[in-house]
């Protein structure tokens, strides 16, 4: 890393202490003369400096230290009530990881693509493609809309990127899914802390300040869905099922009492989280990843007993006489689809966009629909139109063009997976791939009834699983 090559590191470096002695005298007497907000304004402007300056020497610590970002920026956010923008944190510690990335393969001679040669890259950078020349679509009215999208994608790929350059070795892995376990597992445990006590005055304050987050999130039922550190309890819930369905799946995997006992304990906590968060798309996630699953593993006992398991759970959650549990009917809603009120509004909103869809191959542009729509093309025909699905939401402002486009990416990454699984011989990566594969599938799945991609920090979770796959065949013929 670049880190090790620039000079302050050394142990005996009288300069660097001296300068650092010096930083700590200005900065105790600068803020003697300063305000609380102002002193608070300065630490944070240093803090940020120097986490900036971490990612650029060392873009591993800085990908890690993105991840970390992802996790926590909202909650603080929600603490000083949006005073401040906090999208661009993450975005600058990523952009300042890809520097240092570029940095080390100019100091080391490493290709910054040659890791990238995978199907996956080549379908990620097509859709990407797409994106960009979808500035010059006519039916869109703003380019600062395009333009926010554009950026939105294109921070993926450079997690994707740095992903693959981060796996180098099978301990490579290992750290990605211990740091996606990690702070899955505190938003796991906030959540169930906030259900138990209650949330704390500043997130009830938070969630009562707007009428429109008031209504979603505290259903007239009595429902409190939870969010715990996320932005809302769609994406809580959505990555609690995705972390759920990587340990039970593992677990096939793992000879280890210890390890089993463990990842089953964690594997109950984010269930837990994904019931507090209310999100029904979180349900059918974990049965269909579970589904891909078994059969991929194929018949035996393990996946008998586990389909078993899962029957007699649907007919006890369905069946057994219970009505007053908030939770049990909020599980019991996901699965009556005739009885699903919002699902039949959606469908009905389905069926009157259709001829839109059919008559506009490349769509009505990025952000022409929902609130982005009213935001940045406000006059459009689609502004404030619901599309309360990913793919929907692709079909018209990118077309049907760029919904197979779409498609074709989750293709290729759920191919690849399953090819991978099939054809490698290390039984850790082979635990792993199946893991990843089943958690793609279960987000695929996710993003028919919700926006699943692209969000923070559901983003590095997908990228991690993609990124695992794209390096499988390379790290096994290592090993």
């Amino acid at each position: 890393m670049l880190l090790r090559y620039y000079p302050f590191t050394h142990k005996r470096n009288v300069l660097a202490q001296v300068l650092i002695i010096l930083l700590s005298i200005i900065l105790g007497i600068t803020v003697a003369f300063l305000s609380v907000t102002q002193s608070l304004m300065l630490l944070a402007f240093l803090i940020g400096a120097f986490l900036l300056f971490l990612c650029i020497t060392n873009y591993r610590l800085g990908f890690i230290i993105s991840i970390a970002s992802g996790f926590s920026i909202f909650i603080i956010s929600r603490y000083f009530m949006d005073v401040f923008p906090i999208g661009w944190i993450v975005e600058s510690l990523v952009y300042a990881s890809f520097i240092g990335l570029l940095v080390n393969c100019l100091i080391e001679g490493e290709s910054l693509v040659a890791s990238l040669y995978h199907p996956i890259s080549f379908a990620f950078g097509l859709y990407l493609v797409f994106i960009l020349w979808q500035a010059f679509n006519p039916a869109m009215d703003s380019i600062v809309g395009w333009f926010h999208f554009f950026r939105r994608q294109f921070l993926i790929f450079l997690i994707y990127v740095l992903t693959v350059h981060y796996i180098k070795k099978e301990d490579d892995i290992k750290t990605l899914i211990r740091t996606w376990i990690f702070f899955s597992l505190l938003a796991a445990l906030y959540a169930i802390l906030t259900q138990m006590i209650g949330l704390p005055n500043f997130e009830d304050k938070w969630v009562l300040a707007s009428k429109n987050r008031e209504n979603l999130y505290y259903l007239v039922d009595g429902f409190k869905r939870k969010y715990s550190l996320y932005s809302d309890p769609a994406a809580f819930g959505m990555d609690m099922a995705a972390t759920t369905l990587l340990l039970v799946t593992t677990i096939f995997y793992t000879s280890k009492k210890k390890i089993n006992v463990k990842y089953l304990l964690f594997s109950i906590l984010c269930l837990l989280g994904a019931i507090y968060s209310g999100t029904r798309t979180s349900y059918l996630m974990i049965i269909s990843g579970l589904f891909l699953f078994l059969i991929m593993i194929g018949i035996n006992r393990k996946t008998l007993l586990v389909s078993f398991g899962l029957l007699l759970g649907y007919i006890v959650i369905m069946l057994v006489p219970i009505y007053d549990n908030l939770f049990i009917n909020r599980i019991r809603s996901a699965f009556n689809f005739s009885e699903d009120a919002s699902l039949q509004i959606r469908n009905i909103n389905r069926a009157k966009i259709q001829p839109y869809i059919h008559s506009n191959p490349i769509g009505g542009g990025v952000y022409t629909t929902g609130g982005q729509g009213m935001e940045y093309n406000p006059e459009h025909i689609l502004a404030g139109f619901p599309p309360d699905s990913g793919y929907l939401r692709a079909a018209l402002e990118t077309g049907w063009i760029g919904l197979i486009i779409l498609l074709g990416l989750h293709f290729v990454i759920l191919r690849s997976g399953i090819y991978a699984f099939y054809t490698i011989s290390n039984n850790y990566l082979k635990a792993v791939i199946i893991a990843v594969t089943t958690t793609i599938f279960a987000f695929v799945i996710a993003n028919y009834g919700q926006d699943a991609f692209g969000q923070i920090p559901s983003c590095f979770l997908f990228c991690i699983c993609i990124g695992i796959i794209a390096k499988s065949k390379k790290l096994n013929n290592i090993v």
